[in-house]
């Protein structure tokens, strides 16, 4: 994917938000099912994504508020056919995920099909986000960058590629 355009008109940030949402998505794949609720979130507080930084500051004094990511995968038959052998449901062409993420850095993960599925599907959302992770690979490296961000973007590929040889 390239993105082109003039400075300033929000490249970066739709980029980073990208890589934001679908690190959250490879976090909650890999965070066990055997922690508790509270110790998975502390678990996944990454450098992903930190309040002050990515929340837009003129909202942040405001009691409730979280950033929100919708995100839209398209299966196609083979997609929809291995979703089913890992899953044990029946999903057709669109997988629409949402994230949410607020002051207490604890991520929701929701399954957004209508009907009574729903709640089964959230309720495997883990599964359903390491299914994404294994069809799917981002990696963000900054255009401009200083020497320890290069440092950075090596050592998360590397990192990356160990939990991949893990698994």
């Amino acid at each position: 994917m390239t993105i082109i355009g003039p400075n300033n008109e929000g490249k970066s940030n739709l980029v980073r938000a990208l890589v934001t949402a679908l690190g959250l998505l490879e976090e909650h794949a890999e965070s066990p099912k055997s922690l508790t609720p509270l110790r998975r979130s502390l678990a996944m507080r990454s450098r992903l994504y930190e309040w002050g930084r990515d929340f837009p500051i003129g909202e942040q004094d405001k009691a409730e508020g979280a950033t929100e990511f919708k995100l839209e995968f398209d299966l196609n038959n083979e997609d929809q056919t291995e979703f089913y052998k890992i899953i044990n449901s029946s999903i057709n062409d669109h997988l629409p995920i949402t994230i949410r993420i607020g002051r207490d850095l604890i991520p929701e993960f929701e399954v957004n099909k209508p009907g009574k599925g729903y709640a089964a599907l959230t309720s495997k959302s883990s599964e359903i986000a390491a299914f994404v992770g294994s069809k799917l690979s981002i990696n963000y490296i900054e255009a401009v960058r200083t020497a320890r961000h290069s440092a950075q973007s090596v050592e998360s590929l590397v990192s990356s590629a160990l939990r991949k040889a893990e698994r």
